[in-house]
């Protein structure tokens, strides 16, 4: 069993990273439906190495997931 702690959207737009910044009451929704769209596509789910986010204080976050069902 895994935890969501914090959400993060990174684009590349030109050879330039950005990370899009979301409101507060948005974020876990985003998270939860990104995780339901990656199971029901047989998504994977991969280690990043390249960036470093905190836990962030929200309404909805920490969760726990389950990444090995399905």
């Amino acid at each position: 069993m895994k935890q969501v702690q914090a959400m993060t959207t990174l684009v590349l737009i030109d050879g330039v990273t950005y990370q899009l910044v979301l409101p507060k009451n948005i974020i876990a929704i985003q998270a939860k439906q990104a995780l339901m769209i990656m199971n029901e596509f047989n998504g994977k789910l991969f280690k990043c190495d390249f960036a470093n986010i905190k836990p962030v204080e929200v309404d909805g976050l920490p969760f726990n997931i389950d990444i090995n069902k399905g």
